[in-house]
């Protein structure tokens, strides 16, 4: 397999100050279950110093009244970095909830005018909403070693597949997964890749025919893989994210200690003797044999704690879009 390095770096990332659940728009919202703001603001800075402390480039949008999802930066849009062009592409997302439709102009004007990325957008019309494309940017899209996977069903359109891979001239092939259960309405909810280790995390009861298609990629080309049990992926295990060989490790728990959380800010790696393993394992064995799948795997393991956005169904990766700058 080539050896090549696929953590961008850069990020987009916007700061939480209008994070609110306005409109229960998935099935884990409650507005009766507000985030408690003190700890919105911690938990999202800490996320933002990791990504400087460990060598990413990190730009912020700035977010608007009334847009309190404009902080899942993920869902905004999705590109790569074109080669033979030698410039940066991206495709906008078509918001399925009305509620987040008014983010795009604000994604268009500053990937475009401010970043200078080729944006490209799919069809939309304001008159007849029912003919939308839908597609949700990298909530939906994630690169795997040899292949895009992109899921559709709920936030993206299955016909939105062609236009990405057309507008965005992928060369490896792409392969749609429907998802089937509400509760994993992106597809970045319930599967991680990781390309350099020409492996993959998922929770199998996501998908439906989908899954027949895992599982002929992973004979395929002999990936290395982890199936979580449903307990595992409704923690958003697979929302965290890779920084070459770290993984920041998503865990919604809201019970942390100060000790353990102060351990992740610093960008402490775990190990066994960690008071942090202790915590999550406590609250969900199966992080146990997912991080000894991990380690394996040769990473390093941060924990990151995001029990205020999974208030949102949302986690670590929801709150970050990579930037192709460059490959």
């Amino acid at each position: 397999m080539e050896k090549k390095n696929y953590t961008p770096s850069t990020v987009l990332m916007c700061p939480p100050t209008y994070y609110w659940i306005e409109e229960e728009i998935n099935t884990r919202m409650n507005k009766k279950i507000q985030p408690i703001m003190e700890k919105a603001w911690r938990q999202w800075t800490v996320i933002r110093n990791l990504y400087t402390k460990f060598g990413l480039l990190v730009y912020e949008i700035e977010p608007y009244p009334g847009l309190t999802e404009m902080i899942f930066t993920a869902n905004g849009a999705w590109g790569v970095y074109n080669e033979k062009e030698k410039r940066s592409e991206i495709v906008l997302s078509n918001f399925v909830h009305k509620r987040r439709r008014g983010e795009k102009e604000h994604y268009r004007k500053w990937l475009k005018e401010r970043f200078g990325f080729a944006v490209f957008e799919i069809r939309e019309d304001p008159q007849n909403p029912e003919l939308d494309i839908l597609f949700e940017g990298q909530g939906d899209a994630t690169l795997a070693t040899y292949a895009y996977f992109i899921g559709y069903g709920y936030r993206t359109n299955e016909q939105a597949v062609e236009h990405v891979k057309r507008l965005l001239c992928l060369e490896k092939p792409t392969i749609p997964l429907k998802l089937c259960d509400s509760n994993f309405y992106h597809l970045d909810t319930c599967m991680m890749s990781l390309p350099e280790k020409n492996a993959l995390i998922f929770y199998g009861g996501a998908f439906k025919a989908g899954l027949q298609k895992i599982n002929e990629y992973i004979k395929k080309h002999d990936a290395k893989h982890y199936r979580m049990e449903k307990n595992l992926a409704d923690c958003l295990a697979a929302n965290s994210v890779y920084i070459n060989d770290i993984i920041l490790l998503n865990v919604p728990f809201p019970d942390y200690s100060e000790e353990a959380f102060e351990k992740s800010a610093r960008g402490e790696f775990l190990d066994w003797n960690d008071v942090r393993l202790e915590e999550i394992i406590k609250k969900e064995a199966g992080y146990s044999d997912l991080i000894k799948f991990l380690w394996e795997l040769e990473y390093k393991i941060i924990p990151v704690y995001t029990s205020e956005y999974i208030k949102s169904g949302a986690g670590i990766r929801c709150m970050t879009l990579f930037l192709h700058t460059s490959n």
